[in-house]
């Protein structure tokens, strides 16, 4: 397009702002300096916070708020480039799952003994109640990290206004 400039990057402290603003803005279409300065800021925090606690099931729950912070920019990122927001959804719905149902197997307890003995994992990875989610999950998340790298359509869509392209006034 000919008619159309790009704007500057969103700056680190612009990116939080922006998003904590759309918390719960599951409409519209975000830039993937957004995203990835959010990112970037919610994972560092939630993983120091987690460091602090010795109980994993709140540090599960911290991980869930944390993936929760993420999933309006996310799915905003997703229409930035067409397509659906149903993906990052999905991909939360997993995550929680995998993840309780690990924390329920008693896996933690399992890692942290002082000998673990390697057939109790293995059988616990082993399940179909485990290892089918998580193969559906990391095609997932394949595709949602592959379009959330790739640069903004310039052009309208269905979900709105090119965030990073503007269109130049004709004289």
């Amino acid at each position: 397009m000919e008619n159309t400039e790009k704007l500057p990057m969103m700056g680190f402290m612009d990116s939080i702002k922006t998003v904590f603003s759309k918390l719960l803005d599951f409409n519209g279409r975000a830039r993937r300096s957004e995203l990835w300065w959010s990112y970037l800021a919610i994972m560092v925090a939630s993983g120091i916070v987690q460091q602090c606690i010795a109980n994993p099931w709140i540090g599960l729950v911290i991980a869930a708020l944390a993936h929760l912070l993420l999933l309006a920019v996310t799915v905003r990122r997703m229409h930035d480039r067409n397509m659906s927001g149903i993906w990052p959804v999905v991909s939360f719905i997993l995550t929680t799952y995998q993840q309780s149902y690990l924390m329920a197997s008693g896996l933690p307890e399992k890692l942290n003994t002082v000998n673990p003995n390697p057939d109790e994992i293995f059988q616990t990875f082993n399940s179909p109640l485990i290892y089918l989610p998580t193969i559906v999950l990391m095609i997932t998340n394949l595709v949602i990290f592959i379009t959330c790298l790739l640069d903004s359509k310039q052009a309208d869509n269905k979900y709105g206004q090119s965030p990073k392209y503007r269109e130049i006034e004709a004289l």
